[in-house]
């Protein structure tokens, strides 16, 4: 399945609401503007994170040998960390309209993206466009943890092709 629910947790807050039929002393309707203050958590200390369990046995893994966990979710945006058990594979999962950013913090994990396959290790980033198939795999006994940035569009994405010199081509 798809990581968290990236599409509930990045919905933008109301922050702005009409107030009605207000007239200005001349008779001229006026619309107030009434915002709302959001108070948003600036740090996310890693004791403190809520692991989900996300495996799934119909991919061969129990569900603790992936776990998720979310940090931030500010407008649009989804921030979290996401940890695989070594010999763990995530399954095949498509990002709908979210784009998905992944850097390494431990570990190795292989990466199917679009049918092309590629190994990521400790310090490398990767990402997934919108309207992309992709799935995780840890193929050694080393547990990967990474840290991922999911973010949501609102309109159509186009993808730049990737260089030919590029380690992912």
């Amino acid at each position: 399945g798809a990581l968290g629910d990236a599409d509930e947790d990045m919905k933008d807050p109301q922050i702005a609401s009409s107030s009605g039929d207000d007239k200005d002393d001349t008779g001229t309707k006026v619309t107030k503007i009434v915002k709302r203050e959001m108070v948003i958590e600036c740090i996310a200390p890693y004791e403190k994170y809520k692991w989900k369990n996300i495996g799934d046995m119909k991919d061969g893994v129990r569900s603790d040998n992936i776990q998720y966990a979310t940090a931030f979710s500010p407008p649009y945006h989804l921030q979290s960390i996401l940890r695989m058990q070594g010999h763990s594979k995530k399954g095949s999962s498509k990002t709908t309209n979210n784009t998905m950013i992944f850097i390494v913090l431990q570990g190795a994990v292989t990466v199917t993206l679009n049918g092309q396959l590629f190994t990521a290790k400790k310090g490398d980033s990767f990402f997934f466009p919108a309207q992309s198939t992709y799935d995780l795999s840890n193929e050694w006994d080393e547990t990967v943890e990474m840290s991922l940035l999911q973010f949501h569009y609102q309109q159509e994405m186009c993808c730049v092709p990737v260089d030919p010199d590029s380690t992912l081509a």
